[in-house]
């Protein structure tokens, strides 16, 4: 499977804009329950990493600007895989605003 059948499997299956990160990874934005998911590391099995943020605007905003490598930009709330954190940066205030 190349890339571009790749990224149209990930895309009919709800994934938004995958791209190829500058780190060489695949990155991508879904719809969570609560919140929009950039997603870091995908594959064909899943993802490496997940970046929880208050609206799918802002998981797409950070998707176009995140390298792949470190914390992606943003008012990202939890980051979920193998490690789980929350964003010591974190805007409380902006996070909770978030309609």
């Amino acid at each position: 499977m190349n890339d571009d059948d790749f990224f149209s499997y990930l895309m009919e299956i709800g994934y938004l804009t995958p791209r190829t990160l500058p780190n060489g990874e695949v990155g991508a934005v879904t719809q969570m329950l609560f919140t929009g998911a950039l997603v870091g590391g995908l594959d064909r099995i899943g993802y490496k990493t997940r970046f929880c943020y208050p609206t799918i605007s802002e998981a797409l905003t950070a998707l176009a600007e995140w390298s792949g490598d470190g914390d992606p930009p943003g008012n990202w709330i939890k980051q979920k895989g193998p490690v789980e954190r929350s964003n010591p940066n974190l805007d409380w205030d902006q996070a909770i605003s978030a309609p």
